[in-house]
This record gives C-alpha cells, sequence and structure tokens, in this order.
C-alpha cells in the first residue's frame, strides 16, 4: 500500500502531472536476529533487490544470503 499511495500522480496548479518512484526493503524480526544494525543490514539488502528491478517494488529479505 505504501509504494501504491507513493507513487500516484501528484497534480500541480499548473496542471501538470508529476510523480515518483519508491523500492521499499524490509526484514522481520526473527530469533536469529541479535541486533538492531543486523535487522538495518537485511532490510538495506531486500531495498537493493528491490531497486535492481525497478522502481516501484518492495522486497522482503528471507533468509540469510551468501
Amino acid at each position: 500500500r505504501i509504494v501504491r499511495a507513493v507513487s500516484q500522480p501528484i497534480r500541480l496548479s499548473t496542471g501538470d502531472e508529476v510523480g515518483v518512484g519508491v523500492s521499499v526493503g524490509m526484514a522481520a524480526y526473527a530469533n536469529d536476529v541479535m541486533s538492531v544494525r543486523k535487522l538495518v543490514t537485511q532490510a538495506d539488502q531486500a531495498l537493493y533487490e528491490a531497486k535492481k528491478q525497478n522502481e516501484r517494488r518492495w522486497k522482503m529479505f528471507v533468509g540469510l544470503r551468501a
């Protein structure tokens, strides 16, 4: 819902429409996460995966990456 809401065109007072793209990376807390830093790192990895695919995407970190 966040990606859809942010990606909606915005109509300026001039009548022109502008838009933005957004990519979101998410990670869920799990028992193997021992620090906030690790959780943020996982979300960051998911974000870069979303960015590689295209704008207006979201990705969830799942499991360990080599």
